[in-house]
């Protein structure tokens, strides 16, 4: 008689058995996750802190690039850039960081390639801050007291706007 006795089957090792520290792990992980993307699907921004929009939500955290709170700024744009439209754009994106546009202007003639932040009356932080919210330009100080405003831009070829849609 001729008995074919098979090997055996190859058997898995068992399991360790699963640990609630992992789960904890996995579950501690995806909540910071969340938490850390929270602000940007609040506000809309995406991961290079861009929005999809000038709203204050959406503005950069530097607190140097904005008016200071309960502070008036007075400032008045000029475009002296040659480019259609750019002064409409530096009044929106100045008062979108708390400053008070009171005046926009063209200047005719040859354009500026630099932008100017003049400064008439009131301290010069208040021209360091206009000059660090347009992210461009030179900053003077020229005392002028029969000037309405604290601040004149008068916007060069230097300045662009942001790539983000206008409003209406």
């Amino acid at each position: 008689m001729n008995t074919h006795i098979s090997p055996p089957a190859p058997q898995t090792p068992p399991r360790p058995p699963r640990r609630a520290g992992r789960r904890l792990l996995a579950t501690v992980a995806a909540v910071v996750m969340v938490a850390g993307l929270g602000p940007w699907i609040a506000t809309g921004m995406t991961m290079n802190g861009t929005g999809g929009s000038d709203t204050p939500a959406n503005l950069p955290s530097d607190s140097l690039a904005k008016a200071p709170d309960g502070v008036r700024i007075r400032v008045h744009v000029t475009n002296a850039s040659g480019v259609r439209g750019l002064a409409r754009q530096a009044t929106m994106h100045l008062r979108a960081r708390g400053f008070d546009v009171v005046g926009i202007d063209t200047e005719r003639g040859a354009p500026a390639m630099v932008t100017e932040v003049a400064v008439h009356a009131g301290p010069p932080e208040h021209g360091h801050r206009v000059r660090r919210a347009l992210g461009a330009g030179g900053l003077v100080v020229r005392p002028d007291s029969t000037r309405y405003v604290e601040v004149r831009v008068r916007l060069g070829r230097d300045w662009k706007p942001s790539s983000q849609a206008l409003r209406p």
